[in-house]
């Protein structure tokens, strides 16, 4: 399957630039995460903890307790989610839901093989901020 790409753009793991940038965005400016040391942890954590929000499971808990122990920890790897406006909760931050912007990026992190594709981009928009037109659904040949 191709993916969708706009004038201009090319593919590389399955990811056009502008998503590339999109991601280099989240990880480096919106969850502050630095680049040094093995940031592809970091990267599959996040990946892994947004399929668990917004899947299906019956006992998400139990999956996001082999992730992320309960704790501090898992505490504030959700609340720098929340603050990326990735979830959202209620009461309690740990039975939360997938925003639109988190679904989006949920999306193209999943189709993420080898996280080198996002190194060495820029950002979206030459380093404005995105507005919520970046992370409507998909519509073929328009957004990825």
């Amino acid at each position: 399957m191709e993916p969708d790409t706009q004038a201009g753009d090319q593919p590389l793991d399955g990811l056009i630039e502008s998503v590339r940038q999109h991601i280099n965005r989240l990880f480096y400016m919106d969850l502050g995460l630095c680049g040094c040391g093995l940031p592809e942890e970091a990267f599959d954590l996040v990946r892994g903890i947004l399929a668990i929000v917004g899947g299906d499971s019956e006992e998400p808990w139990k999956e996001m307790e082999a992730l992320v122990p309960q704790g501090a920890a898992r505490h504030m790897v959700l609340s720098m989610l929340n603050a990326a406006e990735l979830i959202d909760h209620g009461s309690i931050i740990t039975a939360g839901w997938l925003t639109p912007k988190g679904t989006w990026y949920l999306r193209q992190l999943q189709k993420v093989e080898d996280w080198d594709a996002i190194d060495d981009v820029g950002l979206p928009h030459d380093g404005a901020a995105c507005t919520d037109r970046c992370f409507l659904p998909p519509l073929a040949g328009v957004r990825p």
